[in-house]
């Protein structure tokens, strides 16, 4: 999997801020990744070496053999400093390498699974409000006429619905049109213009692209009250688009025609859908 154009140590910090604003656990590997390259850009350089040499022979402490060591040491500390210039040139390539290929390596399904309780709590409690309250209904009309556990069931959904939005946005971060942190590889030989993160690793039913549209139209209607919410580990969001990669394909390309002539008699050469399942 290749690092992504918008993959950065700023966005990584936001990913470790995000899983843990939302109460969730960053496995240690990342953040350890963070807090070196952290302590590579603020150490500080050293002091002037002359100092020192003219503070040992104002205060008559300086011969040959003490001038030999401090020299020593000023080359030391010199060379150590050069070297970490240089490393800090190319080192945020390296330390972001590494976190993407650590998420890839099991990272990213390590804070989905810190997360899924939450989540299915959430998706729970938006299911038993819809269930009990017509989410069409007026809420002034509510308010005059509900009772104590239709009024209940709808207060509740403002916060479910953040608490899935929240959780949501992390997981859309692994997602194949991630910018950033995509974990998951983007089909290719077919049209994914209607694919959408939060369908891929946020529902477990339903066709692909009709979620995606539910989801782009998160600023008129909310998502969550239309599809079936559901956090998906990585394999199972996998699972997901390779189901829809191999519709799509079998949808794109046809094999009506294909092949060639041998002997007077036609001979089909169907291309072969790299997504079906006997070829992955």
């Amino acid at each position: 999997m290749t690092m992504n154009i918008g993959a950065s140590i700023p966005a990584a910090k936001q990913l470790v801020a995000a899983v843990e604003n939302a109460g969730g656990t960053v496995p240690a590997a990342l953040t350890n990744a963070l807090d070196g390259l952290d302590l590579l850009n603020a150490h500080a350089a050293p002091s002037d070496p002359a100092l020192s040499i003219l503070s040992a022979a104002v205060d008559g402490t300086l011969d040959a053999e003490r001038l030999d060591q401090l020299c020593a040491d000023a080359a030391r500390d010199e060379a150590i400093n050069t070297y970490r210039q240089q490393l800090r040139g190319r080192a945020e390539g390296l330390f972001l390498d590494r976190f993407h290929r650590t998420l890839c390596g099991g990272a990213a399904d390590e804070i989905l699974d810190s997360l899924r309780d939450q989540f299915t709590s959430a998706a729970n409690t938006l299911a038993e409000a819809t269930a009990l309250v017509d989410m069409t209904v007026d809420p002034r009309q509510l308010a005059d006429h509900g009772s104590p556990e239709e009024l209940a069931a709808y207060r509740s959904v403002r916060p479910a619905v953040a608490k899935l939005d929240e959780i949501s946005s992390i997981a859309a971060l692994f997602g194949p049109r991630s910018i950033s942190w995509a974990v998951l590889d983007l089909p290719q030989g077919v049209d994914d213009r209607g694919l959408v993160d939060e369908a891929v690793c946020c529902c477990t039913d339903g066709d692909l692209v009709q979620a995606g549209a539910v989801f782009r139209a998160r600023t008129s209607a909310v998502p969550w009250l239309r599809i079936t919410p559901h956090l998906n580990s990585i394999a199972e969001a996998k699972e997901r688009l390779r189901l829809w990669a191999e519709k799509a394909f079998d949808a794109t390309v046809s094999n009506q025609g294909r092949g060639r002539f041998e002997d007077g008699k036609f001979v089909p050469m169907p291309v072969a859908n790299p997504y079906a399942a006997s070829a992955t």
